[in-house]
């Protein structure tokens, strides 16, 4: 049975031979890459790629990628391949391919993504053009060129690289094969009149790769013509052109801005008035005096209104130290009429059994109730005495977020420490100017005036400084009074001067304010 064992054996040999992915024959490689590298005398290189693939369909299904990189090393700066595929074959005929960018890769994929590529052996013909890719010496110029890169996750057989030159003039030469970084130096170099033949010497691992470079007399190929030049120095400068003009250009259209709209009309001396201006609430002198309804900010301007509802006799407050309570009541007949924010802030109010309860707990429906309260402050007291003149703040932001990012295009990586300060410039450019540009109105800043000199009053009458000002004024501050006290007092708890307004009324008035007990006492807004 000797004969029958050998037989076995030999027949499961030829088997595991001949089987997919046992045999050599089945492993996916690169045969040969030849690339001829055809110098133009404009200094554009021609390159041709012919790339042996043995294909199995385990990695290789659909087709091959090529790819190049996007940037090259100049003057300490990266510079972009400018590629421009001319033709690209499988097996002398015609094959689909997209080009696609991404990071420092430039890709172009070649086949059909809906066809498998038939098993076994293919040519890949892959034809480009490189603008401007000559290296300029002072003795000598020289083609510097990456035939293979190092992108390939195959192993290559071999490699041939045949330079091709205007006219003959060696000068000299050195190739590289290894990893990226790598000078390993297995490969040949021959000359045949103006082509000059680089080869391997070796097959070339996965992810190794073969870089040439041919140094020749000056004068082969053109030098940079002035369109090259200034290409090049755009390519280097071209970020730090965009933001600088556009820092130039913002600063001067926001400082324009600002003077045409931003400063805030002339102000004229404040002296003391004696009454709040006309036909305006004491949450609307707030808002106009801070121009602020947001957040705790808006807080004395609804104290002030609250305040004034309960003087004028529509609700009555229990304040405490864990719980405030707000109760409807009715108005007697001699009531006096309610302001536009007091009406507003009354019909906005959830009340609920005629009450509101506010403690620890938070309570949306008053939250609510108030937010609307501020947007209607807002609304009322707004445009007309207050422009944030936004066009012009707007205008610029956008205009330097455009500019950040095409400089960042066209900075191809080139991050210098110039490029990082222009971009610090601008955002400090765009702030102050966020900062100076909103101004009052004319009439914004005539009304902050008289609130200024009401503001005055009320702060300084208990100290008794307002004789010197009684002249310009026209005549004395009127003479104290309960009713006096109570509707100034709104305003100065939106001014935030409501404690010298206190201590002028328990002054000019002891008896009186001694007995004073009103349904609001124990709140304050503070100062």
């Amino acid at each position: 049975m000797l004969w029958f064992r050998r037989a076995f054996y030999t027949l499961v040999l030829v088997c595991l031979t001949i089987a997919p992915g046992h045999s050599v024959q089945s492993e996916e490689r690169i045969n040969s890459y030849n690339l001829d590298l055809d110098v133009q005398k404009t200094g554009d290189v021609i390159v041709t790629e012919n790339i042996s693939v043995n294909i199995e369909n385990i990695a290789i299904k659909h087709g091959i990628f090529r790819n190049l990189p996007v940037y090259y090393p100049r003057d300490n700066n990266r510079l972009p391949y400018r590629y421009k595929v001319i033709a690209v074959h499988r097996d002398g005929k015609r094959e689909r391919y997209k080009i696609s960018k991404n990071g420092n890769t430039y890709q172009i994929r070649i086949g059909n993504p809906k066809k498998l590529v038939s098993p076994g052996p293919h040519t890949y013909q892959i034809k480009y053009r490189v603008k401007n890719q000559i290296r300029y010496f002072a003795d000598y110029d020289e083609i510097y060129w990456n035939a293979t890169g190092t992108y390939w996750a195959f192993p290559i057989e071999k490699v041939k690289v045949v330079v091709h030159l205007p006219t003959e003039g060696f000068v000299q030469q050195s190739a590289y094969t290894g990893y990226r970084g790598q000078s390993g130096q297995d490969y040949s170099f021959e000359k045949y009149g103006q082509n000059y033949v680089f080869k391997t010497t070796r097959p070339l691992k996965a992810r190794e790769g073969l870089t040439i470079a041919l140094g020749f007399d000056k004068g082969i190929v053109d030098p940079p013509s002035r369109l090259d030049e200034f290409q090049i120095w755009w390519y280097n400068n071209g970020s730090l052109v965009i933001l600088g003009t556009t820092l130039a250009g913002v600063f001067i259209f926001l400082l324009n801005g600002w003077n045409k709209r931003g400063r805030d009309p002339a102000k004229n001396p404040v002296f003391p008035r004696y009454k709040p201006p006309e036909g305006y609430s004491a949450a609307a002198v707030y808002k106009l005096k801070y121009n602020i309804m947001s957040g705790n900010n808006a807080l004395k301007a609804l104290i002030a209104t609250l305040l004034g509802l309960a003087i004028k006799k529509h609700i009555k407050m229990d304040v405490g130290k864990k719980k405030t309570i707000i109760t409807r009541i009715s108005p007697p007949p001699d009531a006096p009429e309610l302001n536009l924010e007091e009406q507003t802030l009354l019909r906005l109010l959830p009340f609920k059994n005629r009450k509101i309860v506010l403690d620890r707990k938070p309570n949306l429906k008053f939250t609510k109730a108030v937010n609307k309260f501020n947007k209607h402050i807002e609304k009322t007291y707004g445009k007309a005495y207050f422009s944030f003149n936004a066009g012009y703040t707007v205008g610029s932001i956008m205009i330097s977020i455009g500019a950040i990012a095409i400089a960042a295009v066209l900075s191809h990586g080139n991050l210098s420490p110039l490029f990082w300060g222009l971009i610090a410039a601008l955002v400090i450019v765009n702030i102050i100017f966020l900062i100076l540009m909103p101004a009052p109105t004319r009439k914004g800043q005539d009304l902050k005036q008289e609130i200024d000199g009401f503001k005055l009053y009320l702060k300084t009458a208990e100290q008794g400084r307002l004789n010197a000002h009684q002249i310009a004024e026209g005549s004395p501050p009127p003479p104290m009074s309960k009713k006096l006290y109570e509707a100034f007092l709104p305003f100065a708890i939106a001014l935030g001067v409501e404690k010298p307004w206190t201590k002028y009324f328990e002054k000019t008035l002891p008896e009186i304010a001694q007995n004073y007990h009103p349904s609001y006492a124990g709140m304050s807004a503070g100062n």
